[in-house]
């Protein structure tokens, strides 16, 4: 089972390094080849199609959690039921989500009055054509989401690395036009042909595949709903976490929307890796809770919070101690200048939120996550006050460290409430903050300490970059070390037998 896990992860990690083709990869030619504020405008209308996600209401999740709780042969029926109610119920909140993006887009002169006349409506159109995009995106995930529940990860994994590659190439080819409406239905053609081959692979590759409407069922509305009432409480509260940024920096702090931009790009590249590592956990989770009990739960949330952690510190120690030398390469020494500061904060940030993202993964799994409605909605207002308040004291820089107070303060309310002792005996807070916070916090602060006194060195980034590569690696292997040192035991016990 736990290699099984793993494999799913890795798949699931191309997955969502699929969509890094575009959020990471395509930027360093739209920031060469598109102006500054038509950069930012494009950034702000990107992160408005995205509200189309928050309106999903965690219907992908619940799927995938279902599909995995009902494995049997027998439970085609209960399986069929919730997939069919599921897609219906995705599709009308998609397209109201699509038509609230498009009322969105149409106030852009209020969203951003200080965007010029000469990119106003442009940005309004693509606004609106990416709200489409995003809810065509939402639709086909349900049919990923099948497979994820099955624990095929790699059927949607290679789709999205595909389809993000052709949306990825499009809009580059878009932006050579000069025009962000061209380069929104760019975005679209990609999300068309994703959903187009998931729903196809689902038809095919699939037992009795089905979402005739005589499938939906009251039972099943309710199920879903009842799962998915807590994760649109974490959908809002990620919404008021990062999903106003731009917005409220376009009115305060309108010359550092591209700055910022960038500097939430690569970070949401972290956040989206990681997540998608232990978005495995999820139907691991709901299988383990339906056959065996607390024990193996909670020996999987140790062993996914140590792998979390050696992941979080390979992709975001780099950000935050030589940030300034990948933004160089990355979009240019402008951008690198006025934006690895920013990168920096939100970088420790993503690191502080997603230090108990396996405690997140096993609680929706096990559907305790109705237990932690208040904290992530506790976070996100926290953030969105902090942010208006701060960005009018010290501008861009206090937007990027409400962000790091918040998911403090979200890690300290859900250690507090520990909701996952409801379903794993004896899990005491003391081992939650040790497996998650404190025991990464160790390697964390002998790097920081490193840094400073390595400081001199920035001067020569060919002697400090590999420096502080080497220091990384060093301590996720150490992080890991115990791990590693079992791992060789086992194998050595197994040769022995073979022999």
């Amino acid at each position: 089972m736990n290699r099984k896990i793993f494999s799913n992860g890795l798949w699931n990690v191309l997955g969502g390094m699929s969509s890094a083709l575009v959020a990471v990869l395509v930027p360093p030619f739209l920031t060469r080849m598109l102006p500054l504020e038509a950069y930012g405008a494009w950034a702000v209308a990107l992160q408005i199609g995205t509200y189309v996600n928050i309106f999903g209401l965690g219907v992908q999740a619940a799927v995938g959690r279902y599909v995995a709780f009902y494995p049997a042969p027998e439970q085609t029926d209960e399986r069929d039921s919730i997939v069919a109610s599921a897609f219906w119920a995705l599709l009308v909140i998609a397209l109201l989500g699509c038509g609230a993006t498009g009322m969105l887009a149409t106030h852009t002169d209020r969203l951003f009055p200080h965007l010029s006349l000469a990119w106003q409506s442009d940005a309004a159109r693509a606004t609106a054509i990416l709200g489409l995009s995003f809810a065509v995106s939402l639709i086909g995930s349900i049919f990923g989401s099948v497979f994820l529940g099955l624990q095929q990860s790699h059927v949607p994994a290679i789709t999205q690395l595909g389809g993000r590659v052709l949306q990825g190439g499009l809009l580059i080819a878009a932006a050579s036009t000069g025009s962000l409406t061209i380069m929104a239905l760019a975005h679209l053609a990609g999300s068309v042909v994703i959903t187009v081959i998931l729903c196809w692979l689902w038809r095919t590759r699939t037992r009795h595949p089905t979402i005739a409407t005589h499938r939906i069922s009251r039972d099943s509305l309710k199920e879903l709903g009842g799962f998915c009432l807590s994760l649109t409480v974490w959908n809002l509260a990620m919404l008021l976490v990062s999903g106003l940024d731009l917005i409220i920096l376009a009115r305060y702090a309108p010359i550092s929307v591209p700055f910022y931009a960038v500097s939430l790009t690569l970070v949401s590249f972290i956040a989206g890796t990681l997540q998608a590592l232990a978005s495995a956990l999820t139907p691991a989770a709901a299988g383990m809770q339906a056959t065996d009990g607390g024990d193996r739960l909670k020996e999987l949330l140790v062993r996914a919070s140590k792998l979390i952690a050696i992941a979080s510190l390979l992709v975001s120690a780099p950000l935050m101690f030589t940030g300034r030398e990948i933004l160089t390469l990355w979009v240019g020494p402008v951008y690198a200048d006025h934006a690895q500061a920013i990168l920096a904060l939100l970088a420790v940030a993503t690191v502080i939120r997603t230090c108990l993202l396996p405690y997140g993964m096993i609680a929706i799994g096990t559907g305790q996550q109705r237990r932690m409605i208040y904290t992530p909605l506790i976070e996100g207002l926290t953030s969105l006050v902090l942010s208006l308040w701060w960005v009018r004291e010290h501008g861009v820089m206090g937007v990027a460290a409400a962000k790091v107070a918040s998911a403090t303060l979200g890690i300290v309310l859900l250690i507090g409430q520990n909701a996952l002792a409801h379903t794993i005996p004896h899990l005491s807070r003391r081992t939650v903050t040790w497996e998650g916070v404190l025991h990464p916090l160790l390697f964390w602060a002998a790097l920081g300490a490193l840094f400073i006194l390595a400081s001199p060195l920035r001067s020569d980034p060919w002697r400090f970059a590999p420096l502080m590569a080497l220091a990384v690696l060093i301590a996720a292997i150490a992080m890991g070390c115990r791990d590693i040192v079992q791992l060789l035991r086992r194998f050595s016990k197994r040769s022995q037998v073979r022999a």
